[in-house]
């Protein structure tokens, strides 16, 4: 009787031994590529102008700093697919909100003070080639193919050139809205160890 409670007891120890050691093999840090983890860079977005629109936007370097993905999610504005209808109207407008993005881009902002310099445009005068739009959200792959050219001094930069400034907080999300002087725009910021392991 005895050797049985023995035997059922080493049977006990030795699952709960692999289970501890199974546990302790699984990551725990998720890859910087991974969209569901932390993001690496953060900017909240907020009005400029009398709007009341809001966003925030979110992006995550993959392991070689070869891409950033992005997702900005924007609140209280239209958001459809982006340009003209064939009708001469905006897709954007008319869905029920009183703005509605015209133009979204990520620009140059030394010292943290917002410039007209484009680094990356999402939404024209040329679109990401990556971009996807769902809902209130445009996300897309930001990575040195998206460089452009002949667009008035307004072109998509590879990311490389920018790392450092999107690193030390010289880059901002800016969105246009429907009417003139109306945006929403935040400064990107870190949010990660990401941009001291570059």
């Amino acid at each position: 009787m005895i050797s049985w409670i023995v035997i059922s007891i080493l049977i006990i120890a030795a699952i709960f031994a692999i289970t501890v050691i199974a546990i302790s093999a699984t990551p725990t840090a998720m890859a910087k590529s991974d969209v569901n983890g932390q993001p690496d860079l953060v900017a909240t977005l907020t009005a400029e102008g009398s709007n009341d629109a809001q966003g925030k936007a979110l992006f995550w370097f993959n392991d070689d700093a070869s891409e950033l993905r992005y997702k900005i999610v924007l609140n209280k504005v239209d958001v459809g697919s982006v340009g003209d209808d064939g009708t001469g109207n905006d897709k954007n407008s008319g869905k029920g909100l009183a703005y509605y993005v015209t133009k979204l881009h990520i620009h140059a902002a030394p010292g943290g003070v917002h410039s007209g310099e484009h680094l990356l445009n999402v939404v024209g005068p040329a679109d990401d080639a990556d971009l996807n739009i769902t809902g209130h959200t445009f996300s897309g792959i930001w990575d040195d193919t998206d460089m452009t050219h002949d667009h008035h001094g307004h072109n998509s930069k590879t990311l490389t050139s920018q790392i450092t400034a999107l690193c030390n907080g010289d880059t901002d999300v800016n969105v246009h809205l429907s009417d003139s002087g109306e945006f929403i725009r935040g400064i990107i910021e870190t949010n990660s160890d990401a941009c001291s392991e570059l």
